[in-house]
């Protein structure tokens, strides 16, 4: 009970254990102890880890998926980046053409999931996409909804470019 209290020294914890046989305590050594040691933490510290991850996660780069539609060869590329403040962010282009903007780009260790969504020549499209990076390829599935009809797909997209 003592140490899931906080207290960190051992005289604290004499303390407290004689407190305890006397049937009170004074919790005012072990708040002051806690205040002193939050005054010295970095409370960014946690953050910055977790940006630090984002930065350097291998699910940010140039992506690439080559594909049938109708009989046209389609390439898709899937641009994923970190902003300065760890921010994920990230287009979809085809060709030197960005066709929409992703949305809701999340990264969880090895797993990249992201939105994009759309009309093009008159049909709307969204576009729900997630898969598990693995070195230079990611093996996922795209959930594709086309005018109020979905469908799954695998989705298997190729690192062009390694992203920082």
């Amino acid at each position: 009970m003592i140490t899931r209290l906080g207290f960190r020294h051992s005289i604290l914890k004499t303390i407290a254990f004689a407190a305890l046989s006397f049937g009170t305590i004074d919790f005012r050594l072990a708040e002051a102890d806690d205040k002193k040691a939050a005054q010295t933490a970095d409370p960014l510290e946690g953050e910055k880890k977790a940006d630090d991850k984002k930065e350097s996660s291998p699910a940010l780069g140039l992506w690439e998926l080559e594909y049938d539609n109708q009989g046209t060869q389609v390439i898709d590329r899937y641009e994923i980046k970190a902003g300065e403040k760890g921010e994920l962010t990230g287009k979809l282009l085809r060709g030197d053409k960005e066709i929409t903007k992703l949305e809701k780009v999340k990264i969880e260790g090895d797993k990249l999931s992201f939105e994009a969504s759309g009309t093009t020549d008159g049909v709307t499209w969204k576009a729900e996409l997630s898969g598990k990076v693995a070195g230079d390829a990611i093996d996922g599935t795209a959930k594709i909804t086309v005018n109020d009809q979905s469908f799954d797909l695998p989705w298997q997209p190729k690192r062009v470019k390694q992203g920082k």
